[in-house]
């Protein structure tokens, strides 16, 4: 079976940057999983007070792990944390790219575009779970 973005996504996120997730003995790991995330989010937000690298680091990742499950409020926290185009960090930018219907000429690393791009297509974004991820609606 072909893995859905969202759930190569999540599994990437979980093998390489989210060591303190540990699933519940028995629990549907996707669904303990955004609790999980669900929970750092909070935290990470009551936090952000401190303003630190770290702590964008930690949101960005938060966010692209949450955009996986259909949360297109996540997109502002990832580019509000985006780390510079040539950092490591930056290839989860391509997340955007393969969760949200982002036209080819829009690099998703850049984040300016991306904001203009949603700004006219978010009314018509739906989640579509079975492909995981963003599709655009047809206008009515």
């Amino acid at each position: 079976m072909n893995e859905t973005p969202a759930i190569k996504w999540r599994r990437m996120i979980r093998e390489g940057g989210m060591r303190a997730y540990q699933p519940a003995a028995g629990a549907d790991v996707e669904t303990d999983f955004r609790r999980f995330l669900e929970r750092e989010l909070d935290r990470s937000l009551r936090e952000l007070s401190t303003n630190t690298e770290a702590a964008r680091v930690a949101l960005f990742v938060l966010a692209v792990a949450l955009l996986t499950y259909g949360r297109l409020d996540m997109v502002e926290l990832i580019l509000s944390n985006a780390p510079p185009p040539d950092t490591h960090l930056s290839a989860f930018s391509s997340a955007l790219r393969e969760l949200l219907p982002l036209p080819k000429e829009i690099d998703p690393r850049h984040v300016q575009h991306v904001r203009d791009w949603l700004a006219e297509h978010r009314q018509t974004l739906r989640w579509n779970d079975n492909a995981g991820r963003f599709e655009e609606a047809l206008a009515p």
